[in-house]
């Protein structure tokens, strides 16, 4: 071995290089012979391992980069959650039914008739609604998204749209009007198309499934919940009349057999009357008012309870179990019922301590008990949301037959069963629509005398 050779090692072995680099070998043969042997052997030397080891760390580092780089980003789970950099976009459907959006429109035909031009605070002031109210800013917004008026909640004026005013004016003959609304509340909207033209004449499948066709959809991509979207899709249709059972399942008719049915027989029912119905129920979850109870999740069950075994316990458990519990489950919400509360002290009074302080009441009408009135006008007057259901056949009292009720008809086992997925979507969407503005809950109380509260 040269004496160069040997020299090299030892500086490797000194530098700690594990392998002999090709640079260095290389630097070391060519070195002039005329230099002075300590500094051939240790100057260039050390300068080239240097060389040579920043070399292999820019490589090692580059390596690393690339690496990174073609590695997923941690920030893409934010940005589906809409909370990093990618800009949201726009919502495909709005947020509450048709029925609730073309308040507005036909306020505009009550109050302006003849009129599809009114100044935005004229008409928010005969809703009795300040224009600074979500409230006032929810109803603009979801009608403007139906097509039902155009104008924000910002504009001075507002113009009730052509199809709008056929679809509000109690004058328009009920083909048109139903033509009108099918055009706004489903054709308008992109999802609520896609489903249709899906499921038109055919029977609808369970939710599950109908979420599995919205993934596939190339016409759009749908950012928002589906199950909201599928509900509001449902209550829609099911308002529209569109809803049927045939063969014992939900069957979306077409437009033009409703409105056959129409020209048959022109006296017929209103739409909102129609026998409407949905696919076979999901299972329900049976939760007990155990232990403290969160008032931000808690539903309040208001309704005839009765015996263990008598026809009002049997009644309500079934409606429980069946609608009430699933519709509300998918809100975050648990469900309380004045006999499963578990709290010291007179029953009265718990019972009113979840009127006052539960984040949702539904009030379940049927049978007309005293007792479920009385705990009504309580929530009312603490003017907090609440849904009302019914079952077919019964009366609503005057003092609160202007609001919305959902109809629940149980009278046949085999036409019940296949609507029970319906009826959790209405409660479901009301549910949603009254969380969701709160400040904007209209009852008796609010509406005739607002004066209450002061």
């Amino acid at each position: 071995m040269s004496p160069t050779n040997n020299n090299t090692k030892q500086l490797e072995l000194f530098m700690g290089s594990d392998t002999p680099n090709d640079d260095v070998v290389e630097t070391q043969v060519n070195a002039p012979e005329s230099a002075p042997k300590k500094k051939a052997a240790t100057a260039p030397k050390k300068k080239t391992v240097k060389k040579a080891a920043t070399k292999k760390a820019a490589k090692k580092s580059a390596t690393k980069k690339a690496a990174k780089k073609s590695a997923p980003k941690k920030a893409t789970r934010k940005d589906d959650k809409g909370e990093g950099t990618k800009k949201r976009k726009a919502r495909l459907f709005p947020a509450v039914a048709f029925e609730q959006a073309k308040k507005l429109g036909e306020a505009i035909v009550k109050f302006a008739p003849g009129e599809v031009k009114v100044r935005r605070l004229t008409i928010l002031d005969k809703l009795d609604l300040t224009e600074t109210s979500k409230h006032a800013q929810n109803l603009i917004t979801n009608s403007g998204q139906y097509g039902i008026t155009r104008g924000g909640y910002t504009a001075e004026w507002l113009n009730l749209t052509n199809e709008g005013q056929a679809a509000c004016s109690p004058d328009e003959p009920k083909s048109e009007r139903v033509r009108a609304a099918f055009t706004l509340a489903i054709e308008g909207i992109a999802p609520f198309k896609t489903l249709y033209d899906e499921y038109a004449g055919k029977r609808l499948p369970a939710h599950e499934f109908i979420f599995d066709f919205l993934d596939t959809s190339t016409d759009f991509e749908l950012e928002e919940d589906k199950s909201e979207c599928v509900d509001l899709f449902i209550t829609n249709v099911k308002d529209l009349g569109l809803l049927r059972t045939i063969g014992g399942a939900g069957t979306l008719i077409t437009l033009d057999h409703l409105l056959d049915e129409y020209v048959k027989d022109d006296g017929g029912e209103s739409p909102l009357m129609l026998d409407p119905s949905t696919p076979p129920a999901r299972l329900p979850a049976t939760p007990k008012g155990n232990g403290a109870v969160d008032w931000e999740t808690a539903c309040f069950y208001v309704t005839p309870i009765g015996k263990p075994g008598s026809v009002e316990r049997k009644h309500s458990d079934l409606f429980k179990t069946s609608i009430v519990e699933p519709a509300v489950k998918e809100l975050g919400l648990k469900v309380y019922r004045a006999d499963e509360v578990e709290t010291a002290g007179m029953i009265t009074s718990s019972i009113i301590e979840f009127l006052r302080r539960s984040k949702l009441v539904i009030a379940d009408l049927s049978m007309r008990n005293p007792n479920v009135y009385y705990e009504i006008a309580l929530r009312h007057a603490c003017r907090l949301p609440i849904v009302q259901i019914r079952r077919e056949g019964e009366e609503i009292p005057f003092d609160i037959n202007q609001l919305n009720t959902i109809t629940i008809d149980n009278t046949d086992l085999y036409t019940f069963v296949p609507q029970i997925e319906t009826f959790q979507s209405q409660v479901t969407t009301l549910a949603r629509a009254a969380l969701q503005d709160p400040s904007g809950v209209s009852n008796p109380v609010t509406t005739f005398y607002p004066q209450f509260f002061d």
